[in-house]
C-alpha cells in the first residue's frame, strides 16, 4: 500500500513539473514584434508593412536600429517629426533589403519617402533666409552643371534635428550630399584645429583625443591611424573643402540617414 502511495505521489510530481514546464515556455520572453517601442512611432501605413515582415526581417531590423531609436526619442523632438523620421528609415530599410518584391509597391514605397522627407525640408527651410536660402541654391546649381556626377542639393535637403543650420551651400555628387568641412564640425559638435598640407592634399583634423587625416579625391580616412572607408572622396569647391556628411556622421557620432534617391539626408 505504502509502495502505491509513492507511486501516485511519484506520477503526480511528474505531471506536475511537465505542466509548470509547459507554462514557462508558453509564457517566457514575448518576442512580440509590437513590443518594440519604435512600433508606437509608424504611421498605420508603415505598421501594416511593419506588421507583414518576417521574424528574421524584424531581428535584422531591430539590429539596425536599436541604436539609433534609443538615441533618437533623446531628442525631445515633436511627435510627428519623430513619427516621419522613423516611418522614413523604415522604408529606407525596406529598400536597401529589398523586402518588397512587388514593384509597384516598391515604387510607392519610395514615392512614400519622398513624401516625407519634403515635409523635413519644408520644416528645414524655415531655418534660413530667403536670400541665404536663394544664393546657396544657386550656387549649388552651378556645382550641378559640372559633370556627369555633379548634382545640386538644397540647404534644405541636409535635415538637421536640432536648431544648428549650414553656413555654406550643400552640394551632391553621385548621389551623395557633401557639406563644407567647416559645417560638417559644427553640425557633429566636434571641436577640431585644422591643418592642410597643401603639397599632397592632407587635411587633418585634431581633437582632444582623436586625429582624422583625409586626403582630397580619396575615400580612405584615418582615425587615430586606422584605416576607414567613406561614401564618396573629398571635393574641393568654392576654395572649401567638402565631405559626405553622411558617412562623416557616421564616422564622428554613428548617427545619420542618406536618402540618395533625394538626394538628402538627415543627421541626428
Amino acid at each position: 500500500m505504502i509502495r502505491i502511495k509513492k507511486i501516485i505521489i511519484l506520477l503526480f510530481y511528474f505531471v506536475f513539473s511537465i505542466s509548470f514546464m509547459s507554462c514557462c515556455l508558453s509564457n517566457g520572453p514575448d518576442t512580440n514584434k509590437k513590443d518594440f517601442g519604435f512600433y508606437d512611432l509608424l504611421s498605420k501605413d508603415a505598421r501594416d508593412l511593419f506588421d507583414s515582415l518576417p521574424e528574421k526581417s524584424l531581428e535584422d531590423f531591430y539590429k539596425y536600429f536599436s541604436l539609433d531609436y534609443g538615441y533618437l526619442i533623446n531628442l525631445d523632438l515633436d511627435k510627428t517629426i519623430l513619427s516621419c523620421v522613423s516611418d522614413i528609415i523604415f522604408r529606407q530599410f525596406l529598400n536597401n533589403e529589398g523586402l518588397i518584391k512587388n514593384e509597384s509597391s516598391a515604387e510607392e514605397n519610395k514615392n512614400s519617402i519622398e513624401i516625407l522627407f519634403e515635409n523635413l525640408r519644408n520644416r528645414e527651410k524655415t531655418k534660413y533666409s530667403d536670400d541665404f536660402y536663394n544664393k546657396s541654391t544657386e550656387e549649388t546649381e552651378k556645382f550641378a552643371a559640372w559633370g556627369r556626377k555633379t548634382q545640386g542639393c538644397p540647404v534644405g535637403n541636409v535635415v538637421l534635428l536640432n536648431e544648428i543650420s549650414l553656413k555654406d551651400p550643400s552640394i551632391s555628387y553621385d548621389g551623395t550630399v557633401y557639406v563644407s568641412i567647416y559645417d560638417g564640425l559644427n553640425i557633429s559638435k566636434k571641436k577640431c584645429e585644422i591643418e592642410y598640407m597643401s603639397n599632397n592634399g592632407v587635411i587633418i583634423l585634431k581633437a582632444e583625443n582623436d586625429t582624422i587625416e583625409f586626403e582630397l579625391g580619396k575615400k580612405e580616412v584615418y582615425l587615430n591611424d586606422k584605416i576607414t572607408i567613406l561614401d564618396s572622396p573629398l571635393l574641393f569647391f568654392n576654395n572649401m573643402v567638402y565631405i559626405p556628411i553622411h558617412s562623416f556622421m557616421l564616422l564622428i557620432k554613428g548617427h545619420s540617414v542618406a536618402l540618395t534617391q533625394i538626394p538628402g539626408v538627415i543627421i541626428f
